[in-house]
């Protein structure tokens, strides 16, 4: 039953952030800004339906975590808390981006928001929440740290996506204080995306690396 509930919420979430950003683009001029360079200067104008393709991705989740659950039953307890996380996460950049479109801004012009920052934030938590599910996370070709060594013996699955969540929990936490950081001290957008580079690195090499170092528990 309250795996039914959380699906119903992901899709009444995902339906409600596709009806209101279809309020929303009606309510656009006819031209926005639909791309900004790596300083967030405005480098192309465009529609404002651009809009629905981050607005759709919620609605695609349930369908899309609902493989999770058919492809590994050992998932269908946490397939639906796991798929509303992922809504969340995308209405939220629906919504950034959105209101990105809806600034004002024209060609040459400056993004007067610390856009790149914000985006790190809605992604760090992201981290924070994945990663308090990836330890029971059970063996499939879907979610997770997926090695040979891992797919092919549990007690490697299980060693490396507690060793996993755990870590992903805690960059995601340090990256949040650093995010908040950059917003509050206004800190230049590069160190921004240099952390979308570092701390995505961190959390998939350093499982990788860690089931590697347990493969002689891989043995069956």
């Amino acid at each position: 039953m309250k795996q039914n509930k959380l699906y119903l919420a992901s899709i009444l979430a995902g339906s409600l952030n596709l009806i209101l950003s279809v309020i929303f683009i009606l309510q656009m001029p006819q031209s926005v800004p639909t791309h900004f360079n790596f300083s967030f200067v405005c480098d192309a104008m465009g529609s404002p339906w651009v809009g629905m393709l981050t607005a759709a991705l919620p609605v695609l989740m349930p369908l899309l975590m609902s493989l999770l659950a058919k492809s590994s039953p050992q998932n269908a307890h946490i397939a639906p808390v796991i798929t509303l996380i992922f809504t969340l996460y995308f209405i939220s950049v629906n919504w950034l981006l959105l209101f990105a479109m809806n600034s004002g801004v024209e060609i040459g012009e400056k993004l007067n928001v610390p856009f790149a920052w914000i985006i790190m934030l809605e992604l760090a938590l992201f981290f924070v929440g994945i990663g308090n599910y990836m330890p029971i996370v059970g063996r499939n070709n879907l979610l997770g740290i997926r090695t040979e060594y891992t797919l092919n013996n549990e007690s490697c699955w299980k060693l490396t996506h507690r060793f996993a969540g755990r870590l992903w929990v805690i960059t995601g936490l340090l990256w949040t204080a650093f995010c908040v950081v950059g917003i509050t001290q206004n800190l230049n957008n590069l160190w921004a995306m240099g952390t979308l580079i570092v701390v995505p690195m961190i959390n998939v090499i350093l499982p990788v690396l860690y089931s590697y170092t347990h493969k002689q528990d891989t043995q069956t």
